[in-house]
């Protein structure tokens, strides 16, 4: 009698945390750090910012490019990502629906480096002998 309670009064409890879990508002954000060749970038510092609420959530990629950001509200973001060596990448505008993961990768360029090399010397002088 006891066991047959216990499984009348958890069954409801179950079926209604499922229920609470299937009604959650929150997305994720996701996709892969990349080089302009298409390979991935590991270790880029990815930044989610929310239009709405002026805040910024920033995660590492994994060592196959790959980020995950997650719980968040619906709403407009936008995403950039920085790596040493790389130029920051242009920032992606998206929004978000409720319960809906999107993907999105982001390329960044190699960054642009220069040399200069400063000569200094006296100009030849011819001498004459006399």
């Amino acid at each position: 009698m006891t066991r047959t309670l216990s499984l009348v009064v958890l069954l409801p409890t179950c079926f209604m945390l499922q229920l609470a879990h299937a009604q959650s508002t929150f997305g994720d954000l996701r996709g892969t750090t990349r080089d302009p060749s298409g390979l991935v970038l590991p270790q880029s510092v990815v930044t989610v910012h929310s239009l709405e609420e002026s805040n910024d959530r920033q995660i590492v990629s994994g060592d196959d490019g790959s980020f995950a950001v997650q719980n968040l509200q619906p709403g407009h973001y936008q995403l950039t990502a920085a790596k040493e060596g790389f130029q920051n990448s242009p920032a992606i505008k998206v929004e978000l629906s409720a319960r809906q993961s999107l993907r999105v990768d982001i390329t960044l360029d190699i960054e642009a480096q220069s040399q200069t090399i400063e000569v200094v010397g006296s100009p030849d002088v011819q001498r004459k002998t006399r």
